[in-house]
């Protein structure tokens, strides 16, 4: 099993994780580290394939969708992405190539830790895998 983290900083869309080779991601968990009450985001993930681009197509999740689960990252909250839907036996098997990505809306983010130093609020997100 391995991980990998990343630091997301902005509310551009964000390769979060890039498979080598043939792998199975077993769990995602994002984590807003601010303490201001009022760091709020919405969020979408994408699985992209490799060689296509972030599009509405490949979209698996989004919190601010209008409909069914709604599941904004407020301050100090962590989020596993294979259990929003409450399977806890969801896994995603890439190939080289296939990418995560998430996309931040901050539309109803009123820290003032991020809008004055994002660099040192980061949306932290983990990535658990394995090779096949």
């Amino acid at each position: 099993m391995a991980v990998t983290i990343t630091n997301i900083v902005n509310v551009a869309s964000t390769a979060v994780f890039t498979a080598s080779g043939n792998v199975a991601v077993t769990d995602i968990l994002i984590f807003n580290t601010d303490s201001h009450t009022g760091s709020f985001f919405h969020w979408k993930l994408n699985l992209v394939p490799s060689g296509d681009s972030v599009t509405v197509n490949n979209l698996l999740f989004n919190s601010d969708g209008g409909s069914g689960f709604s599941v904004p990252i407020a301050y100090g909250s962590n989020i596993h992405v294979n259990t929003v839907s409450g399977m806890v036996a969801n896994k995603w098997l890439l190939a080289n190539g296939d990418k995560f990505y998430i996309d931040l809306d901050s539309t109803g983010n009123t820290s003032t830790n991020w809008s004055g130093s994002p660099a040192g609020v980061p949306l932290n997100v983990f990535v658990n895998y394995m090779s096949l």
